[in-house]
């Protein structure tokens, strides 16, 4: 498996299951989970940058 596949699988994992079950106990239990939210914040976070990243070479290598 390629990396770029990987990194979209663990994006798409991230951002259709983690997400919105941390947004739910955010919202039952704001201030228990906070520490929680902030890894995913960071993942999420990281994610955008390898995502955006990745786009960034495909579009730099077709222009070469």
């Amino acid at each position: 498996m390629k990396t770029t596949n990987i990194i979209y699988l663990i994006g798409i994992i991230q951002l259709v299951v983690v997400d919105p079950i941390m947004w739910y106990f955010t919202q039952v239990h704001p201030f228990r989970y906070e520490s929680l939210w902030a890894i995913t914040l960071v993942i999420n976070l990281f994610l955008f940058a390898a995502i955006i990243f990745l786009m960034l070479q495909r579009t730099i290598k077709a222009r070469v």
